[in-house]
């Protein structure tokens, strides 16, 4: 394996890991927001105010978990940039690539 191929799979696990990691962590948050939700509901149709709390609660601590995923999902912009300027600079320093 050459470099270029091996910076090549190592930037996409990078990303791709990134990526994954993020929207799981989102779709977990959205998913669990829901339930929760759904209880708040309940508890509000019932009129029970210490379940009205309790859920509310939770449904904001995971809305506020979706939206760091969100801004940590927007971080590989960054990260995509950094390592195509890590790319730009070892083929400014590389010998390598004048070769056919």
């Amino acid at each position: 394996m050459n470099v270029r191929r091996g910076y090549r799979r190592f930037s996409i696990a990078v990303v791709g890991t990134w990526i994954v990691t993020w929207a799981c962590i989102g779709g977990f948050a959205a998913w669990q927001q829901g339930i929760w939700s759904e209880l708040s509901i309940e508890s509000m149709r019932k009129g029970q105010q210490a379940s009205i709390e309790y859920t509310h609660e939770y449904t904001t601590w995971y809305g506020k978990l979706i939206a760091l995923s969100l801004a940590g999902g927007a971080f590989t912009v960054p990260i995509i940039i950094l390592l195509a300027l890590g790319w730009w600079v070892y083929r400014g320093f590389s010998t390598e690539h004048d070769k056919p």
